[in-house]
């Protein structure tokens, strides 16, 4: 019975391994939350997918993230194989500012990774005023 249990524990154990290996996960983060007008800051987008899969970040061909945020750069930082080779995860960098003092609430980044859609947290940046005595 032991010899029973130890065996599917290893076999639900490599499954699971199996199963995550086949995932696609999207990660947003913003390396600074608040900024003031005409500062910059980046919100890197990290994809990871089966290496297999070709993946399609989005792109802003009109340099506007969302109303009042604009995109200055965007580029590939990393990409790495992980998983013994299994998957790849590719992140990319988006250099955005703001000349409109607001909260602005950035949408979620949506990717496709085959012929699937997945999008990534939604996220928030706060642009205020110098304000100069």
């Amino acid at each position: 019975m032991r010899n029973l249990k130890k065996w599917l524990l290893c076999w639900l154990a490599g499954f699971m391994a199996c199963c995550a290996r086949g995932q696609v996960t999207v990660n947003a983060s913003i390396d600074s939350v608040a900024i003031f007008i005409g500062q910059q800051c980046c919100i890197d987008l990290k994809v990871t997918a089966p290496q297999q899969e070709k993946v399609t970040f989005p792109v802003f061909p009109q340099k506007v993230l969302t109303k009042g945020i604009e995109v200055l750069k965007e580029e590939i930082v990393s990409t790495e194989k992980i998983n013994n080779g299994q998957q790849v995860s590719t992140t990319k960098r988006y250099t955005i500012t703001s000349f409109d003092s607001a909260m602005y609430y950035i949408p979620p980044f949506k990717v496709k990774a085959g012929n699937k859609e997945y999008q990534s947290k939604s996220l928030a940046l706060k642009v205020e005023t110098l304000d100069v005595d």
